[in-house]
């Protein structure tokens, strides 16, 4: 599906790299994915249970909820930052994927379990981080940035064609809501909104 395929090229791209490029997930990781409703988010999801971890997923808007489960996340956590860390201290995850930032960030180095990992590539939720030093060194955190910037187009190539052979094959899925060409300014004021779940696709045939 032509839509499909163009929701996956920055989505698929930055949720792979994230999960197991910098994350490194595995079957004994408990991945907690921030903002899970998201394209990159739900694909986040769906790559993390590949690869054996335990997974959660979070959002702050209960009717999302549903959409995160589906993606395969074993719960769902609807919270805004301030209640994350209480809301995650049984999973107690070892890998965060983040792409909220603002005070969502300090409230993942809440969560996360000794030497885990926070793995950041958006900041939807703030660009301002309020990090306490002491609490991140404490626990031995390690934190990676991931931007598609900086990827070199070979590399972006080959790993896209391999996300769309699995898409084809079923093996992935993204969310997605197509819009005409026309209703651009919508689907801007929607995302700003927070009103989106997976991905907008703008036809431009339509």
């Amino acid at each position: 599906d032509p839509a499909i395929a163009a929701a996956l090229g920055v989505a698929g791209l930055t949720a792979w790299n994230c999960v197991h490029t910098l994350g490194r997930s595995g079957p004994d990781d408990r991945v907690l994915v921030l903002g899970a409703s998201g394209g990159v988010g739900s694909l986040a999801v769906q790559f993390a249970v590949a690869s054996g971890a335990r997974v959660w997923g979070q959002t702050t808007n209960a009717a999302k909820a549903d959409g995160v489960t589906a993606a395969g996340a074993e719960h769902v956590v609807v919270t805004e930052a301030d209640g994350l860390a209480s809301a995650t201290r049984e999973f107690a995850p070892t890998l965060v994927i983040d792409g909220l930032g603002g005070t969502f960030t300090p409230a993942a180095v809440d969560a996360l379990e000794i030497r885990g990992r926070l793995v950041l590539f958006g900041a939807s939720a703030g660009d301002d981080i309020p990090l306490s030093s002491r609490g991140f060194y404490r626990k031995g955190l390690t934190l990676y940035g991931y931007t598609g910037l900086i990827e070199t187009p070979a590399s972006q190539a080959a790993l896209l064609a391999r996300l769309l052979d699995q898409a084809a094959r079923g093996e992935i899925s993204v969310p997605i809501e197509l819009l005409p060409l026309s209703a651009a300014q919508t689907a801007f004021d929607r995302i700003l909104a927070r009103q989106v779940t997976g991905k907008l696709v703008l036809d431009t045939t339509a």
